[in-house]
C-alpha cells in the first residue's frame, strides 16, 4: 500500500498544481471541472490511505483544506478573468432566484445564533452547502467549445469505466479495497466510528443477506452506485444520438458493462433510480417500447428472485418491499425523527443538527437518511421547500432546453441534467446524498450550464 500511497500523492499534487496553474493562466473553468472529476471520486479513499501510511491528522487536514482551496481559488480566478461576470445581459430566471434564496437562508442560519452547534462548526457545514451555488454559478457562466465539452463528458465516462473495472477486481478476488487501506482504523481514530458488519468495515459494505458489496475507489458502495448514474446517462445519450451503427453497438456493449456496477454496489435506491431514469428517458424521447422492455425485464427478475434465487435473496426482496429489513426500518425511524423535529420546530433548529457528514455530532443529530428532511430539520420548512423546488425546476427546465436544443452541447448537457437529477431523487430520499461530492457537483454544474441555453428560449 506504500507504493499506492506514493503514486496517489504524486497524482494529487500534480493535478492540484496543473489545475491551479492553468486556471491562473486562462481562467477557464474546465480545469476546475477536471479537478473535480479527477479527485473527488477518490477523495475518501485517499484520506483513508493517507492516514494508514502517515497516521497524521495534520496531513489529512491538509488534503481536506487543499480540496476546498482549489475550488475557492478556481472561483476567484474565474471572477477575476471575467470582471463583467455580474454584468452579463442574461436575465435572472426563477431557478437562479431559488438558489440565491436558498444560499442566503443557509448563510442566515450560519451567522445568527440559531441552534446548539458552535459557529465554527456551522461554517464548516455551510461550506458543504455552498458547493451547490458554486457549481451552479460556474456552470451558468461557462462558455465551452464543443471540443472542451466533449473532453469533460468523455473524462466522466472514462471514470465510470475505471470504477467498474476496479469493482470487478474486488468482486473477483472477493476483497474490499477499503479493507486493504485501513478504512476501519481511519473511521475509528478520525471519525469516531466503530467497525460494524461481518467484514470489519461498516454495514454499508454488505447487503441484507450478508454478501459483500463493493465501492471501487469511491468512499462506499452507496456513493459509487449513485455516482454511476452519471456515466450511465452519458453512454445512453451517446447511444441515442449517434448516427453510426458501429458506434451504437459499441455504446450498447458499454452500457451493459456499466450496468454491472449497480449489481456490485447493490444499492437499492440507486438501482431503482437507474430504472426510473431509464423510464424517464423513454418518456422524454417517446420511446414507449423501451418502457415495455424494462417492465418485462423487471418482471423476469422478480420471478427469478422469488422462484430460483437463493432463499436469502427472496427474503431480502420481500423484506425490502414491506420495509421489514434492518436498513429499511432504519430509514423509516430516521424519517420519523426528522418529521417530528420539523413539526415541533418548523422554522428549523440550526445548521449541523442533521445529516451523516463528519461534522454533525451525535448529540445534536436528528434524522439523516433523507436529504430533503435534513434541510427541513436544519433550516426549516422554507429551506426544505426551496431545495425541493430547486431540484424540480432543474429537472423540468433542463427538459425544456433538451426539447428545443440546437447545438450538441445544449442537447447533451440538458439531457444529462434532466435524466440524472431525476434518477438521483431516490438516493436523495434515502441518504445524505449531497455529500456525494463528485456526482452532485458535476450535476449542479451541468444544471447551471443548461440554464445558459434556457435564457435563449424565453421570450424577450
Amino acid at each position: 500500500m506504500t507504493l499506492l500511497f506514493i503514486i496517489t500523492t504524486i497524482y494529487f499534487l500534480s493535478l492540484t498544481f496543473i489545475v491551479v496553474y492553468k486556471m491562473i493562466n486562462s481562467g477557464n473553468p474546465i480545469y476546475m471541472l477536471l479537478f473535480v472529476i479527477g479527485f473527488f471520486p477518490i477523495y475518501g479513499v485517499y484520506l483513508t490511505l493517507s492516514y494508514q501510511q502517515t497516521a497524521s491528522i495534520y496531513f489529512i487536514n491538509i488534503i481536506k483544506y487543499t480540496k476546498d482551496i482549489v475550488i475557492l481559488c478556481s472561483l476567484v480566478i474565474f471572477i477575476i478573468f471575467n470582471k463583467n461576470v455580474f454584468q452579463y445581459s442574461f436575465r435572472i430566471i426563477l431557478l437562479d432566484k431559488l438558489i440565491i434564496t436558498f444560499t442566503l437562508l443557509s448563510v442566515f442560519f450560519t451567522v445568527f445564533p440559531i441552534g446548539p452547534v458552535a459557529f465554527t462548526e456551522k461554517i464548516f457545514y455551510l461550506k458543504n452547502i455552498l458547493y451547490l451555488p458554486t457549481a451552479y454559478f460556474l456552470g451558468r457562466n461557462s462558455s465551452l467549445t464543443q471540443k472542451q465539452f466533449k473532453y469533460i463528458i468523455y473524462s466522466i465516462l472514462s471514470l465510470g469505466i475505471l470504477a467498474t473495472v476496479v469493482a470487478l477486481f474486488e468482486s473477483y478476488f472477493n476483497t474490499h479495497l477499503h479493507s486493504l487501506i485501513g478504512y476501519s482504523d481511519y473511521n475509528f481514530n478520525v471519525k469516531n466510528i466503530s467497525p460494524s458488519g461481518h467484514y470489519g468495515l461498516t454495514w454499508t459494505f454488505e447487503n441484507g443477506y450478508n454478501e459483500k458489496r463493493f465501492g471501487a475507489f469511491f468512499s462506499d458502495p452507496l456513493e459509487l452506485s449513485a455516482s454511476m448514474l452519471l456515466p450511465f446517462s452519458i453512454v445512453t445519450a451517446l447511444l441515442l444520438h449517434t448516427k453510426f451503427n458501429q458506434n451504437k453497438i459499441f455504446y450498447l456493449i458499454l452500457m451493459v458493462f456499466l450496468t454491472y456496477i449497480f449489481a456490485l454496489g447493490a444499492s437499492r435506491s440507486s438501482v431503482l433510480g437507474l430504472i426510473l431514469m431509464l423510464i424517464y428517458i423513454a418518456l422524454m424521447l417517446k420511446y414507449y417500447r423501451l418502457i415495455s422492455i424494462l417492465f418485462l425485464v423487471i418482471l423476469i427478475m422478480v420471478i427469478y428472485a422469488l422462484n430460483f434465487a437463493p432463499k436469502e435473496m427472496e427474503y431480502y426482496l420481500i423484506d425490502t418491499i414491506t420495509f421489514q429489513n434492518t436498513s429499511s426500518i432504519g430509514h423509516v425511524i430516521e424519517w420519523l425523527n426528522a418529521f417530528d423535529s420539523i413539526i415541533s420546530d418548523p422554522w428549523g433548529i440550526g445548521l449541523g443538527t442533521s445529516g451523516n457528514i463528519n461534522i454533525v455530532e451525535a448529540d445534536y443529530k436528528i434524522g439523516g437518511e433523507n436529504q430533503f428532511l435534513i434541510y427541513g430539520v436544519q433550516i426549516g420548512i422554507i429551506g426544505m421547500m426551496l431545495y425541493i423546488l430547486i431540484t424540480a425546476f432543474a429537472i423540468s427546465q433542463s427538459f425544456t432546453v433538451y426539447r428545443q436544443a440546437i447545438s450538441s452541447n445544449e442537447k447533451i448537457a440538458s439531457f444529462l441534467t434532466s435524466s440524472v437529477k431525476f434518477g438521483l431523487i431516490l438516493p436523495l430520499f434515502t441518504s445524505n446524498a449531497e455529500s456525494y461530492l463528485f456526482v452532485f457537483f458535476i450535476t449542479w454544474w451541468l444544471t447551471g450550464y443548461s440554464m445558459r441555453f434556457y435564457n435563449h428560449l424565453q421570450p424577450t
